[in-house]
């Protein structure tokens, strides 16, 4: 069903879509890597209020190993499958396969990543801190993409603490590990974190197109609101205790093995069964 889908969503789209699709995708892993697609400067500016002299992430060579949350979704593998082309980094991902949605569709995801042996995927949730722990240090991570949360806009208003649990506790989870491992190290390394956002924390706003600087304090679900709350969390670790990071926040992604869920995969499975 996956790759029908797929290939009647190539058929009703344009080349350009998978264009978009394949450059958010390296823009992902060009924020993870630093790669020059933006000065240190404008990075900086999107980052915290245009907070100043933070740290850039440094870039990722073989001696570095990325930590990948959500791994098992749709950007997760996309960012997996590019790191692992792309460059000689160790890639170790995380997922703990919930079934929001088909729970065969992120084990397909996952396999894909069995053909390099620079990847590895555990099956583990966040807000487990001593398997987080295990990971961070024995795999001596040096990058975190944190991609795992709860999805749905929709799903958040009739299961709002599922949302609490997946998007803010175990966010915080993991904002402890990492400043746990910045207190116990002798020179205060701490991994570069990278996480996602949402553009659902624009809420009510009206005004388009919206903007980094636009004001986002009128949410409208409990999925916005989670979003920002990881927003305002990262900007309280990095102002008490220094733990510098990018936020991204994504509008809607899709293209071949995308979430089931999404607008664009019913609209053609409805077309496909007539």
């Amino acid at each position: 069903m996956q790759h029908l889908l797929s290939k009647q969503l190539a058929k009703l789209t344009s080349t350009r879509l998978y264009r978009v699709v394949s450059a958010l995708c390296i823009t992902i892993a060009i924020l993870v890597m630093q790669k020059p697609l933006w000065n240190s400067q404008i990075l900086h500016q999107w980052t915290f209020n245009r907070q100043q002299n933070v740290p850039a992430i440094p870039l990722v060579n073989e001696n570095s190993t990325v930590l990948i949350t959500g791994v098992a979704g749709f950007i997760g593998i996309s960012v997996a499958k590019f790191l692992a082309e792309h460059t000689k980094a160790k890639v170790v991902g995380m997922d703990n396969f919930n079934d929001y949605y088909d729970v065969a569709l992120k084990y397909k995801r996952a396999d894909l990543l069995s053909h390099w042996n620079t990847v590895q995927v555990f099956d583990g949730d966040v807000c487990d801190a001593p398997v987080l722990r295990s990971i961070l240090e024995d795999h001596h991570v040096t990058h975190v993409l944190h991609l795992a949360a709860q999805a749905g806009v929709r799903y958040s208003l009739e299961q709002p603490l599922s949302y609490v649990r997946n998007n803010i506790q175990c966010f915080v989870t993991l904002l402890e590990e990492l400043r746990r491992l910045k207190g116990s190290s002798n020179d205060s390394v701490v991994p570069r974190f990278v996480y996602a956002s949402s553009s659902s924390v624009y809420g009510g706003n009206v005004e388009i197109p919206f903007k980094e600087t636009d004001q986002v304090d009128n949410p409208s679900s409990v999925y916005g609101f989670s979003k920002r709350a990881n927003e305002l969390l990262a900007l309280v670790y990095f102002k008490v205790f220094g733990i510098p990071s990018v936020e991204l926040r994504f509008f809607t992604v899709y293209g071949p093995w995308g979430r089931p869920d999404m607008a664009p995969y019913k609209f053609t499975a409805s077309i496909s069964k007539g």
